[in-house]
C-alpha cells in the first residue's frame, strides 16, 4: 500500500482509519519522517490506541483526531496523499475536496461488473457469487476486493493502478453513539 502511494518526501498525507497507528508509523519511517501526517479515526477506542502508540513513536508533523473526516478535519486543508484502509464502494465526493490537484487517492472498492465479467469461470470469485450483483450485495470487502489508486485530475480521479484480491473492513461515515451500543456490536459493524 505504502509503495503505491509513491511518497518522496514532504508531502502532506491523511489516513481515513488510523486504527492501532500501524500503517502511519510504516509510512513515515518509509519517508525518514519527512511528510506531515494528518488522521482521523471513528472508533474512540482504536484513537486512543492508535494516538498513544504515534506519541510513543514521537513523531514530528502528526496530527491524529478522533471522529469522522466530515466532522474533524479543516477541509480548506489540501493533501497529496489521501488514503483509507477501509472499503468503500463508491468514491465519496468530499474526498475530491480534500486533495491538491494530481493528489494521489488510495481506497478499497469492489470489482467492477467489467471486471467481475473478465474473470475466469474457474476463479474463486465466479464459483462463490452468480452474477455481479450477487457480489454486490455480499461482504465483498471481506473477500476480494481491488486496492486501487487514483489521480486527481481537474476534480475527477483517474484510476492509475490496482492490486486485486484483497479483503479489508467497511468503510463507515456515520457517528456511532458508543455509549448507547455494546461493545461487541461495535467490532461487528465497523
Amino acid at each position: 500500500m505504502i509503495e503505491m502511494l509513491k511518497l518522496i518526501g514532504g508531502e502532506k498525507v491523511f489516513e481515513i482509519g488510523v486504527g492501532s497507528g500501524y500503517h502511519a508509523s510504516c509510512l513515515i519511517e518509509s519517508v525518514e519522517g519527512k511528510c506531515e501526517f494528518y488522521g482521523v479515526e471513528l472508533n474512540p477506542d482504536f484513537y486512543r490506541f492508535g494516538l498513544s502508540n504515534m506519541e510513543m513513536m514521537n513523531y514530528q508533523s502528526v496530527v491524529i483526531l478522533q471522529g469522522n473526516e466530515l466532522n474533524v478535519i479543516d477541509l480548506s486543508l489540501k493533501y497529496d496523499r489521501v488514503y483509507s484502509a477501509s472499503a468503500m464502494k463508491e468514491i465519496p465526493s468530499h474526498f475530491n475536496f480534500l486533495m491538491n490537484e494530481g493528489g494521489l487517492l488510495q481506497v478499497i472498492r469492489p470489482l467492477s461488473r467489467k471486471e467481475f465479467d473478465i474473470e475466469s469461470s474457474t476463479a474463486w470469485v465466479k464459483k462463490t457469487y452468480k452474477n455481479h450483483q450477487d457480489y454486490m450485495s455480499s461482504d465483498w470487502n471481506q473477500k476480494f476486493a481491488c486496492l486501487s489508486v487514483y489521480r486527481l485530475r481537474n476534480k475527477r480521479f483517474r484510476q492509475i493502478d490496482v492490486i486485486y484480491d484483497v479483503a479489508f473492513v467497511p468503510y463507515h461515515t456515520s457517528v456511532y453513539n458508543y455509549d448507547e451500543i455494546a461493545t461487541d456490536q461495535i467490532f461487528s459493524d465497523y
